[in-house]
């Protein structure tokens, strides 16, 4: 967007719906409103998220505030709304008020003018014939339409802010807060993509600078009440006003560090330029659904963990959970218990677990985990009904029977396969050393050593940086890109680990647990790290053991998911010896909902 003089200037004009019968509370307006002037007012800065813009196409930081505006104006028929709903404005029906409304009004309609229309809590615009509705497939979106005349109408879709809350309220209004929160990302990206495809997108060509930095909200700058800190942390100061908004992604620190490409400002993307290794360390999260396969009314337990930037677990943490349809597609996802938005601790395990119950809808689902003291989030797919019977990805591993530590190095090989139809992008497999351990002694991250080989590497061995320790039910993890970063339909790849541990490393004899390892595959977004994990069922190969049995039992074990016993079986399970004397054991591992992080398998009796 922009003048010939300025590109990016640009003129913010809110537009309310509200026919009789409708309303929008006075605070809900004024938050908005202030929030659309702080904007203007903050025009040229550079110590907040619009000033990352500045970085796209000599884009000038220039928002001028326009006057808000009431359209009483009855809504046209169209689709049939969602339970909850009072009317449901079709997608046409709408651009066509809107082209009315502001010719009508006589307001300009060029690169220069932005209208982001507010829609009362009863109303959802819906999208024909796709079926697509805010609400259940997409929180807010922008986009452009022609005049009468030709010119460009920019705008955004506004639904109310209580459809996909972030569980902060800095000005004491949930819904309100949220709103600033999606019409912050709908700006940042209008003024960048005004009228696709003549805009920034990644080198994809699907995600805006906003889409890359969904649901990264940064570590909070405070909170506006003492007394509830964890509801009321604020990202950003504009002008004097406290708001809690995404990052936007930045080339600047994307440059430096890959997967920290998400910032809050043009400050500290230059900070992270001129001095990265000063950039703290923060805590992360994990999310896994106990059960990712659903049939209509299902039920799933969905668990996510907080790790610090030792791998240990992070209690009394606060988390917010949300959900919406993967990649806008039609359809309406299931409830979570607490409702989205809620603000959940974590236990003194770095745990906390929403109930998650699916619609009758065939769609597969997002559930997004925002983790609140750093502003890191992950999230999970969920397929319910007839979408749950699709093929998807499996990874075959096989390990070690023993890691003893001071001997030669043991090997882990990991075979990820894709049976669906689609690719899976930005793949990656991952690997969890976990030791069960409540203690305070584990085995630390720099007395592992982990190499992987591949068939990008041409089968040479490159070390896996590793994070984390096994003390106090922590992890060490690693992961490696899939060859190529993206897993083709119906593609293999096989992926070679070797693995030692240092002689120094404290044996399970003495912590009183045994080490287990396991092999996830995982979806990561560059710009943050933030991932998804779609795996399905594990073939396990233990050996060559020091011992030999003819039945050894072998079980399935959740992690971190309470009652996820009665979620896997253990198909088969076999020992044989080698003509060499070598003796293993392998057994096939399936579950209910199938996920590649949530389980691990290991034999009694195991000690590194």
């Amino acid at each position: 967007m922009g003048t010939r003089a300025h590109p990016g200037e640009t003129t913010i004009t809110p537009i309310y719906w509200k026919p009789a019968g409708y309303s929008f509370p006075k605070s809900y307006m004024s938050i908005v409103n202030t929030y659309i002037a702080n904007v203007a007012a903050a025009s040229g800065s550079d110590d907040n998220v619009y000033s990352v813009d500045t970085e796209y196409s000599n884009i000038d930081y220039l928002v001028h505030a326009g006057r808000a505006i009431v359209d009483g104006a009855d809504f046209p028929a169209g689709c049939t709304p969602d339970p909850g709903y009072k009317a449901c404005i079709e997608y046409s029906r709408f651009t066509n008020a809107l082209k009315a409304f502001v010719a009508a009004n006589r307001l300009p309609a060029d690169l220069a003018h932005l209208y982001p229309v507010f829609l009362p809590k009863e109303a959802q615009v819906g999208i024909e014939p796709d079926g697509e509705k805010s609400g259940s497939t997409f929180c807010a979106f922008h986009s452009a339409t022609k005049t009468a005349s030709g010119s460009p109408l920019i705008f955004a879709v506004e639904p109310y802010g209580n459809v996909c809350p972030n569980g902060q309220a800095p000005n004491g209004d949930a819904a309100a807060d949220t709103q600033v929160d999606t019409l912050s990302h709908e700006i940042i990206e209008a003024i960048t993509d005004p009228t696709s495809p003549q805009a920034w997108l990644d080198t994809k060509g699907t995600n805006e600078n906003g889409d890359m930095c969904n649901g990264n909200y940064g570590p909070p700058l405070g909170s506006t009440d003492p007394a509830h800190p964890e509801t009321t942390r604020y990202t950003q100061v504009i002008n004097g006003g406290t708001y809690y908004t995404q990052t936007n992604f930045s080339n600047v620190s994307y440059g430096v560090s890959p997967q920290g490409g998400c910032v809050q400002s043009d400050v500290q993307a230059n900070a992270r330029r001129e001095a990265p290794a000063t950039q703290p360390a923060l805590n992360s999260i994990l999310i896994r659904a106990g059960d990712d396969k659903l049939v209509a009314d299902g039920v799933a337990t969905i668990t996510a963990t907080v790790f610090d930037p030792n791998g240990a677990p992070v209690g009394g943490d606060d988390v917010t959970f949300r959900s919406e349809t993967k990649d806008g597609s039609p359809g309406q996802c299931g409830s979570l218990n607490p409702p989205p938005g809620t603000v959940a601790m974590t236990d003194v395990s770095g745990v906390v677990t929403v109930r998650y119950q699916a619609s009758s809808g065939d769609v597969a689902c997002d559930v997004q985990a925002i983790e609140g003291s750093t502003g890191q989030s992950d999230q999970v797919v969920i397929a319910q009904g007839p979408a749950a019977d699709r093929s998807a990805p499996t990874i075959v591993t096989e390990l070690p029977a023993t890691f003893v530590p001071g001997s030669s190095r043991a090997t882990i090989t990991a075979t990820v396969t894709n049976h669906s139809p689609a690719s899976i992008p930005d793949a990656r497999v991952g690997i969890v050393i976990t030791g069960d351990n409540a203690g305070a002694r584990g085995v630390l991250a720099h007395q592992v050593h982990l190499l992987f080989a591949d068939s990008a590497t041409q089968g040479t061995f490159v070390a896996v940086p590793l994070t984390g320790g096994t003390a106090r039910g922590g992890e060490i993890k690693g992961f490696v890109p899939v060859p190529g970063g993206s897993l083709a339909a119906g593609k293999s790849e096989v992926i070679r680990f070797t693995v030692s541990i240092d002689p120094d490393a404290i044996l399970s004899a003495v912590t009183g647990a045994a080490l287990h390892v396991e092999a996830d595959l995982d979806q990561v977004r560059q710009s943050d790290a933030s991932s998804t994990a779609p795996g399905t069922e594990w073939h396990w190969w233990f050996g060559p053991w020091p011992w030999y049995a003819d039945a050894v039992a072998v079980t399935a074990h959740p992690i971190a998911l309470e009652g996820a016993d009665r979620m896997m079986e253990v198909t088969r399970v076999w020992s044989h010896a080698t003509p060499t004397g070598d003796r293993f054991i392998e057994c096939i591992v399936r579950n209910v909902g199938p996920d590649a992080a949530n389980y691990a398998v290991w034999v009694g009796g195991v000690a590194p």
